[in-house]
């Protein structure tokens, strides 16, 4: 017969608020956390944007102004360009609420 008791499983990591512990391991993870977070965030501090912008990113952000200047899914420079047929569109749509329409 089966013991019909409902008792709480074994626990291998007991991490909570009660132990003080606990506490000190919540405290560290938290640094690490906020740490990992600010070394990656610093990247962001540099000045312009030609970091930001590589060989990939000046395609799709060309996608992105055609889309947003009414050329379709298709790139624009002085006029609409054919229309893209190697990247999907995704990524290019998301990017349309960024792109200024004058540049």
């Amino acid at each position: 017969m089966q013991n019909l008791d409902h008792e709480k499983p074994p626990v291998m990591f007991n991490v909570g608020w009660e132990n003080p512990d606990d506490t000190q391991y919540l405290w560290i993870m938290s640094a690490l956390v906020v740490a990992a977070f600010g070394f990656r965030a610093a990247w962001l501090l540099q000045t312009g944007s030609a970091w930001a912008v590589a060989t990939d990113s000046v395609g799709y952000l060309a996608l992105a102004h055609g889309i947003r200047g009414g050329c379709g899914f298709a790139a624009v420079t002085t006029r609409c360009a054919a229309p893209e047929v190697f990247r999907t569109p995704g990524y290019p749509l998301f990017l349309v609420p960024f792109v200024n329409q004058e540049s």
